[in-house]
């Protein structure tokens, strides 16, 4: 087990944790399955909910506590799809705190382009984004890091939305 952030822990997958010394700023790498093309296998099926929790801790550290709702449920989102659609080795998580905001990273080393899609009715996915755009100050993808951001105001911080 890899330790994230004080007593925070990830059981498996979890490498160069931590947050930068002099920035409030924090990251995870999680090491995919070898041969995993999309999905999770059954020992990766307990990331998001790993993610999210290590993730809350940093975010009441970094003085964000009225986001742990929103930034969880956006955080569960974005690992999943970067697990099932990014491919690749690893997923590369950070939280950025600014004087306003947290900026949200989840990236992967496969190529992928995240779509906004409306799912029917009675399909079981196709909905993350959908709420990451209702959910997000703003949110968007860089295709060089194959990242998906997205940002949350941090309430009484800057100008009102």
């Amino acid at each position: 087990m890899t330790s994230l952030t004080r007593s925070t822990r990830l059981r498996h997958s979890a490498v160069s944790p931590g947050r930068a010394p002099d920035r409030n700023e924090w990251s995870v790498t999680l090491l995919r399955a070898p041969g995993a093309n999309g999905g999770f296998t059954e020992a990766e099926k307990v990331v998001p909910g790993q993610v999210r929790r290590a993730a809350v801790a940093e975010l009441r550290v970094l003085g964000a506590s009225p986001l742990v709702e929103s930034a969880s449920l956006l955080l569960s989102e974005l690992v999943t799809n970067a697990y099932q659609h990014a491919g690749g080795d690893h997923v590369i998580v950070r939280l950025i705190r600014t004087d306003t905001l947290v900026r949200i990273e989840v990236g992967g080393s496969g190529a992928w382009t995240p779509v906004l899609r409306h799912a029917e009715d009675l399909e079981e996915s196709g909905r993350g984004l959908v709420l990451v755009d209702a959910i997000a100050e703003d949110w968007g993808f860089n295709k060089e890091q194959s990242t998906v951001w997205c940002t949350l105001r941090i309430p009484g911080e800057g100008a009102p939305l």
